[in-house]
């Protein structure tokens, strides 16, 4: 009981973190450029930064919100599916550009929530609906 309290604490934390700079993203992209050593040529760059990233990152952030909120692993397979084509990514950007320790706090930030959201939902307990079936996947 103490490990799924704690792995809903910091699920729900980072989904607050992920709406938070998701949000910052949309209104304030230039923070987000600076800050990432990102450059937006023109107004698709800054389109793709205030449109597509924050809301990848908003939905990350409120998946896991709902998924802790409602008990209902279905959200948390989501993210756990986005954050594996992040490190996808991440793996196939160390390889053709390079590796650094810049990166390798992000590839442990990611594989940490990665594997919390994987033992929460292994140890989640199964939400019943009113009809008394299963609402979530299981696994």
């Amino acid at each position: 009981m103490l490990l799924n309290n704690v792995c809903n604490i910091v699920i729900l934390l980072w989904g607050c973190v992920m709406v938070s700079l998701g949000i910052c993203m949309m209104l304030f992209p230039e923070i987000v450029i600076e800050n990432y050593g990102l450059q937006a040529s023109g107004s698709i760059g800054w389109s793709a930064i205030s449109g597509n990233f924050s809301s990848l990152i908003c939905f990350l952030g409120l998946a896991a919100v709902l998924g802790v909120s409602t008990k209902n692993r279905f959200w948390l397979f989501n993210v756990l599916i986005v954050e594996s084509l992040i490190l996808m990514g991440r793996g196939i950007a160390i390889i053709q550009h390079g590796y650094s320790v810049e990166v390798a706090v992000l590839l442990v930030a990611e594989i940490l929530i990665a594997v919390i959201i994987v033992v929460q939902i292994k140890i989640e307990p199964l939400r019943k609906d009113p009809l008394g079936q299963d609402s979530s996947i299981s696994v």
